[in-house]
């Protein structure tokens, strides 16, 4: 049956990237949209260094909103790289309420309390900074969370079996105190505040390079996001039931039969 032409299906392009897809989507007389979810695909990155996360943000097609980097020469580079982004120096004092529900926050955290070269104090040492990142997700809120660090983190026990919720009250949402490991904590605090986790090992030479040097990628997403999707409802077609989701992602039905 035709399309109704007084309507258009809207599509939201991931990984675009010099637009392939967009532009069959188009000449089928599909609307790109800026975004998955009916806003713009941004993102907040945390302890940004040279820009490694914003580069491969770009390259996704999502755009970089701000950065946080405490090293002079790094926010020179992103000054230079990322032009008109803005920059605050220090995780300690920046707030992140002023981007509520953004789509994608990353930081790759000092890895210097976990590192196998240090002495590995851990949640002990001053450059722990994981609750502070932490706490600007709690403000902010994304959809997505994706924080980097070394291998190490996966092998140091916790001290005290402290995590950044038990250690913040204002984190604190029935958080376990059962913690074996560094990264066990953090997978619990933001499991905490709403978030499904899953920890990815991928080495550099999975991507090309010529060693081995594994880091541990922690992939976050909000089930605010999922429970968003209302009840599918039911109904007789053609002699058979059909489900109709309504999701309030992209505004779309969805048909299917019930199984």
């Amino acid at each position: 049956m035709p399309a109704d032409k007084s309507s258009k299906l809207t599509v939201g392009d991931l990984f675009s990237g010099i637009g392939g897809f967009s532009l069959g989507l188009e000449r089928a007389g599909m609307e790109i949209r800026q975004g998955l979810y009916g806003a713009a695909m941004n993102h907040v990155d945390l302890f940004s260094g040279i820009g490694g996360f914003a580069l491969a943000a770009r390259w996704a097609g999502l755009e970089t909103v701000q950065f946080v980097e405490i090293d002079p020469f790094c926010r020179k580079v992103l000054q230079k790289n990322f032009k008109g982004v803005p920059i605050h120096d220090d995780i300690k004092t920046f707030d992140g309420t002023k981007y509520p529900n953004v789509f994608l926050l990353t930081g790759g955290f000092p890895c210097q309390p976990f590192s196998c070269a240090g002495k590995r104090r851990g949640t002990e040492d001053d450059r722990y900074l994981w609750p502070e990142m932490l706490r600007i997700i709690k403000k902010c809120q994304p959809t997505w969370v994706i924080g980097e660090n070394v291998a190490g983190i996966r092998s140091l026990e916790l001290v005290n079996s402290n995590s950044a919720v038990e250690s913040n009250p204002d984190l604190q949402e029935d958080g376990k105190t059962d913690y074996t490991t560094v990264l066990d904590g953090i997978c619990d605090d933001l499991e905490a505040i709403g978030y499904e986790v899953q920890p990815i090992i991928i080495p550099a030479c999975a991507v090309g390079a010529p060693h081995r040097r594994d880091r541990v990628w922690i992939v976050a997403y909000s089930k605010s996001i999922r429970s968003e999707r209302r009840p599918c409802q039911v109904r007789e077609e053609d002699g058979r039931q059909v489900g109709r989701m309504h999701s309030e992602f992209d505004g779309a039905d969805r048909h299917a039969p019930d199984t």
